[in-house]
């Protein structure tokens, strides 16, 4: 291996490691963040504390996405009561849309729009949908990528009700 070969590899090896940093650090405290909601009032994280908190990211052109907002809804529904808390973070460029399909779909919980800093400080959203569940602490628990049923999410809320 050339000197120059071993010096792409170690800038990717830092590369990834800080990166990773940032990731681990959020795994640690939770995403911190401040955002606008569909009626453009701002919501922020702290608001959460306490709660355990189902963090959608999704967007109104994702079928899979759509598919999960009855379950996600249901789920808000029948766990409000013991402290939980969806979330959806929509990813949709054009947000002009989104307050009438939230609205269309009786999505009763906060819509927020996601910013590229959340989205970094989250490793990056690689796919929708994507939820990430979060405990009390505000420590993310779990990661589920694709599209989840009800009983899906509750395999994971379920669990964190008892702490």
């Amino acid at each position: 291996m050339n000197t120059f070969s071993k010096l792409v590899l170690v800038a990717c090896a830092v590369s990834v490691m800080l990166g990773s940093q940032s990731f681990s650090e959020t795994l640690k405290t939770g995403p911190k963040f401040v955002l606008k909601d569909v009626s453009g009032k701002t919501i922020s994280s702290k608001s959460f504390k306490g709660k355990i908190v189902v963090l959608n990211f999704w967007a109104t052109w994702c079928p899979p996405c759509v598919g999960e907002i009855p379950y996600l809804v249901a789920l808000q529904k029948k766990y409000e009561k013991q402290g939980v808390q969806v979330v959806g973070v929509s990813m949709d460029e054009d947000q002009s849309g989104v307050p009438a399909f939230v609205k269309a779909h009786s999505m009763g919980f906060p819509v927020l729009y996601a910013t590229p800093k959340l989205q970094k400080d989250l490793g990056g959203i690689r796919s929708i949908p994507t939820t990430y569940i979060l405990d009390r602490n505000f420590k993310i628990v779990e990661k589920l990528m694709g599209y989840h049923d009800l009983e899906g999410f509750e395999k994971v809320i379920v669990p964190l009700l008892k702490k």
